[in-house]
């Protein structure tokens, strides 16, 4: 038997940041829009042999980006964009 899943997930790029700063520098600075929301699509097959039990998980990967955040020209800290980039799958057999 072949286990096969296909995945469709449209997610918003997750960005944080603990001072008041506009999306636009962000988006300046990890060189994509932190405002889109980004659709990824694929499929993974995983065979099983016959008599076995078989398990397909798909997990969602990201890119993850950092950027340093300034106020009033004083350091206050590097945040994190994660961009969604594919899947990873787990499969296992019992």
């Amino acid at each position: 038997m072949t286990l096969t899943l296909t995945q469709t997930r449209t997610t918003a790029t997750p960005w944080t940041a603990s001072a008041s700063i506009d999306a636009w520098k962000i988006s300046a600075s990890v060189g994509f829009n932190v405002t889109d929301t980004i659709s990824n699509t694929e499929s993974g097959s995983y065979q099983v042999p016959a008599g076995k039990f078989g398990n397909l998980q798909a997990y969602q990967l990201f890119d993850y980006y950092t950027y340093s955040i300034y106020e009033a020209g004083a350091y206050v800290g590097d945040r994190e964009v994660k961009k969604p980039v594919g899947y990873c799958y787990n499969t296992c057999m019992n």
